[in-house]
Formats: structure tokens, C-alpha cells, sequence
């Protein structure tokens, strides 16, 4: 008789795991920045709680421009600058292939008038009447749909007023589609959804902009209309919640962990610290803040490899374990450290992750290598000199109290 196999515990919550489908478990490098291995020691109620703070990692942070840069990944937040409408910030993707900002359709709502905006190049391919006319039609059908009660055809998306703002850029609300308008044309003919977004910073912007769709006049022209093709020197907004972003990065080091040691017990009684932390039933504090997160790019090019690959430090240290990222070749790094044990036979594990794929590289040794880095979570030209942006700002949501700075390792 075959011994019945032994039962998998979630090391988040304890739970039972039951059989993870092969690639479908928890990635221990978050799938949207490039990982691939995945662990089958967390429970599929786990897996879907840290989709939000996965979001906020690989979306919203700074860490999101970088991945924009190397592998096309979606940054959350990017403007284009209209210097003719006093400064207006208009939404756009990085086209790093020829380092501008393109620019997503779009209608921005003011008191006075209404601006289409459009990159140059799909207006001149597509027609511009066209492009006007695809787009009002798209963007009413989405907002029709959801006032019907269909989910996913307009997000609304609250967007505090932060340092770029308060530098004398405007930020009226929009309505705006990350499809081009071939996708956009394509989709009203196959009466397929196409979702589109709702940005504003104050309430009377989101009311402003619900009125006009709500009362749009069917022969509605637009007088004023944006063909640029971007900005050379694009301005580049980074708000996010640090304590998501920092639940984010401690739950890749525990995972990574998980995946590096099979003879150390990890789990809610080993780590309770972190875990807790990660699972959100301990708040992240300005002294966590003050300790762990990203670090200066400098810091970590020892361990870098190259633009193709993540690396990583795992390092056990006075009953602590130390864990010391590198992404994207060193573009931009974290640390994190918490109380843990260590029953493996190495004090020190390097690793190299290539992106989008399972080989890993794994080196122990019992040397301990631990490396000097500061933690800076607004500091952008230390954070990631890579990206070259004309301004960058990062929110400050947590406790509303200002983090203060200090050295780790």
C-alpha cells in the first residue's frame, strides 16, 4: 500500500494547501516583473490576498518604472506635458525605444472646454476624424455599461496631489484607454468590452467628469487637439502606499527562503514577525519603514548581474535573516531583514534568477557576506539613476507620519 502523502501547509496561514496545478502556485518573484518558479506552500486564499500588494510593487512603485524599461511592463502613473495648456499632464506610456512618452487616448474634462489628445502617429494612420469618433464612441459605451452595473468597463482611480502637482503641473480629471484605437475600433465592431479609466484628484473632478458623459451632446466637436507624439523629457509620477509596497518585498524574501530551504521550518510560529506583517495583521511602522525597502542602486552592483536577471542575498546573521535584492541587473534594489531560524548547512546563499525563466543559479557558502546599504524610499536618482526623468515624486500614505532615514547592514 502507498503511504498517504504528507500534508501541505500554507507557511502564511496555516491552512491546508491542496494540490497546486504545475506554474499555478505562488510566484516567489512576482510573475508582472519577470518571475516564473512558484512555491506550492501557499494556500490559493493566500495567493489571491497578496494580489494587491503585488500591485503595488510591480505597478505603482518605482520599482514599475524599471520594469517598464526592460521588459514592457505597465507603469501605473506616467505623464506627458502639454507646456501650450499651462502645464497640463496628460497620460502616457514610456516608448523607451525612442526615450518619449507616448500618449494614450484620451478626453480631459475642464470647466471651460473638453481636449482630445491622441499620439500623432495612430491619429495619421487611423484618420482623425475617425480617431474622434472611435474614441467618443468607445469611451460613452463604457460608461453607459457600467452605470448599467457591468463590472471592469470603467475604473475609477483617485489620484493624490503630490510633489509633481504642487510644481505648477495641471491635473483635471480624464477619461483615457490603454488600447490603441485600432484595438478600440476592433472591439466596437466584435461589441467587446474595452475598459477605460476615470482619473481625478478631487471629488467635484469626479463629478465634473460623470456629468459630461452623462449629458454628452451627440455632436460634440472637439476645438482643441493634442498631436504630439510626447515628451523627450517625461515627467514621471510614483504614488504608491509604502506599506503594501513593503508587505510586498518581505513576502519575496520569505519566499525565496522557502524555495532555498528545505530543512528550516517557516511558517506563522517560526517568523511570526514578518508573517504577520506580510498577511496584514501587524502594521508596517515607520522604524519597519526605517529599516527595510529600497536602497540605493550603489549599494547592491556587487551583486548584480546582468539586466536580464534578478539576484539575490540570503544571509543569516545573529539569529536574523538578511535578505538583499537586485533587480533588473541592479537597476534598482531592497533589503529586508526579520528573526528567523536557520537549519540549513550554508550561512550565505547567492542567487540569480533570469527573467521568465526556471533556471535558477543557487551558491551557498559559509562565508558571511553582508553588504552596507542605506534605505531611501523618496529619493529617485539614488533609488534607480537608470531612469532619467525630469521630475519623480513618491506619496507618503502611511500613519501620515514622515519616515525617517537610516542605515542597514
Amino acid at each position: 500500500m502507498n503511504a498517504k502523502p504528507k500534508e501541505r501547509i500554507c507557511i502564511y496561514c496555516g491552512g491546508c494547501v491542496r494540490r497546486v496545478r504545475k506554474g499555478k502556485g505562488e510566484h516567489i518573484v512576482p510573475d508582472a516583473i519577470g518571475g516564473a518558479l512558484t512555491l506550492d506552500a501557499v494556500c490559493g486564499n493566500c495567493n489571491n490576498e497578496f494580489s494587491a500588494i503585488d500591485t503595488e510593487l510591480c505597478s505603482r512603485s518605482p520599482l514599475s518604472l524599471v520594469a517598464s524599461k526592460v521588459i514592457g511592463a505597465h507603469a501605473w502613473q506616467v505623464w506627458n506635458v502639454d507646456p501650450t495648456a499651462s502645464q497640463l499632464l496628460v497620460e502616457g506610456w514610456p516608448d523607451w525605444s525612442v526615450e518619449t512618452i507616448r500618449v494614450y487616448p484620451q478626453i480631459i474634462f475642464e470647466q471651460s472646454r473638453l481636449r482630445m489628445y491622441g499620439d500623432l502617429d495612430e491619429m495619421l494612420r487611423f484618420g482623425i476624424r475617425e480617431f474622434e469618433q472611435v474614441l467618443v464612441r468607445s469611451m460613452l459605451r463604457a460608461f453607459q455599461r457600467s452605470e448599467a452595473g457591468c463590472k471592469k468597463w470603467l475604473h475609477v482611480e483617485r489620484v493624490e496631489k503630490g510633489q509633481v502637482v504642487a510644481r505648477g503641473y495641471r491635473f483635471p480629471p480624464r477619461v483615457f484607454s490603454r488600447r490603441s484605437i485600432k484595438e478600440l475600433a476592433d472591439r466596437l465592431r466584435r461589441n467587446a468590452r474595452a475598459s477605460f479609466i476615470l482619473r481625478y484628484q478631487k471629488d467635484a473632478d469626479r463629478k465634473l467628469a460623470l456629468s459630461v458623459l452623462e449629458n454628452w451632446t451627440p455632436r460634440r466637436t472637439f476645438k482643441s487637439l493634442e498631436r504630439g507624439t510626447g515628451s523627450l523629457l517625461p515627467v514621471f509620477g510614483t504614488s504608491y502606499e509604502l506599506g503594501a509596497v513593503m508587505r510586498a518585498l518581505a513576502k519575496i524574501a520569505v519566499n525565496l527562503l522557502a524555495h532555498c530551504c528545505p530543512n528550516t521550518p517557516l511558517n506563522f510560529q517560526t517568523i511570526p514577525g514578518v508573517i504577520r506583517v506580510i498577511t496584514g495583521v501587524a502594521p508596517v511602522s515607520t522604524a519597519l519603514l526605517s529599516a527595510n525597502g529600497f536602497v540605493r542602486a550603489r549599494d547592491i552592483q556587487s551583486l548584480a548581474a546582468d539586466a536580464n536577471a534578478h539576484s539575490f542575498r540570503l544571509l543569516h546573521w545573529n539569529g536574523e535573516w538578511w535578505v538583499y535584492a537586485s533587480f533588473f541587473g541592479g537597476q534598482i534594489g531592497s533589503f529586508v531583514s526579520f528573526p528567523g531560524p536557520n537549519k540549513e548547512s550554508w550561512t550565505c546563499a547567492d542567487i540569480v534568477a533570469p527573467l521568465r525563466s526556471k533556471d535558477w543559479i543557487v551558491r551557498t557558502s559559509q562565508i558571511i557576506q553582508p553588504l552596507r546599504v542605506k534605505i531611501v524610499w523618496q529619493d529617485s536618482d539614488q533609488m534607480s539613476p537608470t531612469i532619467q526623468t525630469r521630475y519623480g515624486h513618491s506619496e507618503l500614505r502611511v500613519e501620515r507620519r514622515r519616515m525617517p532615514q537610516s542605515t542597514a547592514g
